[in-house]
């Protein structure tokens, strides 16, 4: 069963963006036009969400499920590698796919993700990793402060927005994408 998934852009390395729990690929439509032009975003709906399917059996749900879904997907697109990009539950699940497939991944953004900080065993096999954190969400503020001190390879840039950082900042989130991307050479 595949996710529902758009492409965007045309040239440079795909982008998988994932969205947050109770959303779809709207919320990435700002960010669009900025991204694609320096890479392919293609952004997917998770399972239940948007126009993918709503499957009933549990297992389809599961990280692992979605894990092996976003490597169909890759290979579907002929990506040797490509970025991953999650914001909240979504950042969870790009995590779990940089972890179970580093060798398919060239970078990892994400934007507030507590599911993706829930435990305090951080994969040490994290490539560069960027986190834009939205500054007035107050829960994740202790879950961000961790981050920077525990994450091998992870620049955290705070910005003046929410939880919905790539939406409620979209110029800002793009810039600072496109600036960390050429400053890791991933660009």
């Amino acid at each position: 069963m595949e996710l529902h998934h758009e492409g965007h852009g045309r040239a440079g390395p795909c982008l998988l963006l994932v969205h947050g729990l109770l959303s779809s690929r709207a919320p990435w439509r700002p960010n669009f036009l900025a991204l694609g032009q320096h890479c392919r975003p293609v952004v997917v709906e998770l399972l239940g969400h948007g126009r993918s399917p709503s499957p009933a059996a549990e297992e389809a749900y599961r990280p692992s499920s979605y894990v092996a879904r976003f490597e169909v997907l890759r290979r579907s697109l002929g990506a040797e590698q490509w970025l991953v990009c999650g914001q909240s539950l979504g950042a969870a699940l790009t995590l779990r796919y940089d972890v179970a497939h580093p060798e398919r991944v060239h970078a990892h953004l994400m934007t507030h993700s507590n599911s993706a900080f829930a435990t305090p065993e951080w994969p040490q096999t994290v490539k560069p990793s960027l986190l834009v954190q939205g500054v007035r969400e107050r829960r994740f503020r202790e879950h961000a402060v961790w981050a920077a001190a525990n994450v091998p390879r992870l620049e955290v840039v705070r910005v003046d927005a929410g939880h919905a950082v790539h939406l409620e900042a979209a110029a800002v989130f793009d810039q600072i994408e496109r600036d960390w991307l050429r400053q890791t050479a991933i660009l």
